[in-house]
C-alpha cells in the first residue's frame, strides 16, 4: 500500500504498516490498484473494518468500484482493516477468476 498527496508525514510506504497524516475536514480516499495498466490482475476493496484506535472518520462512502472515501472528523490515531479481493482479468480486462481474499491493517494518524 502506498500513499500520494498526503498533507503530512507518510511512514511505511510500500510496507504492511502504512501511516499517513490528514487534518480534520480532509477527505481520505482508498483505492485498490494492482499496478497501473495491469493487464493480468484486478483488485477490489469489499469491506473496511474498525481495528481499534480513535474514532477519526465520518461514515464511509463507497464512491466507485474499488474506491472508498472518508471525511476526517476528529484527531487521533485509527487502525483500519481493509479486506480486498484479487482477480485475474479476462480478454476485455474485466475481473474473471477470484485468486483470493486478503486483508491489510494500516494506521492513520489525524493531526489537528
Amino acid at each position: 500500500m502506498t500513499c500520494t498527496d498526503s498533507r503530512g508525514d507518510v511512514n511505511g510506504q510500500g510496507s504492511t504498516d502504512l501511516g499517513l497524516s490528514a487534518y480534520a475536514g480532509d477527505v481520505v480516499s482508498f483505492n485498490s490498484t494492482i499496478a497501473p495498466d495491469s493487464s493480468t490482475y484486478a483488485a477490489n476493496i469489499y469491506r473496511i473494518g474498525d481495528n481499534g484506535g480513535d474514532r477519526v472518520f465520518n461514515n464511509m462512502e463507497k464512491t466507485k468500484e474499488g474506491s472508498i472515501e472518508f471525511q476526517v472528523s476528529g484527531i487521533g490515531m485509527a487502525r483500519l482493516s481493509f479486506y480486498f479481493e484479487i482477480y485475474t482479468k479476462d480478454t476485455n480486462r474485466k475481473p474473471k477468476d477470484l485468486i483470493g481474499c486478503f486483508y491489510f491493517d494500516p494506521y492513520i494518524t489525524i493531526r489537528p
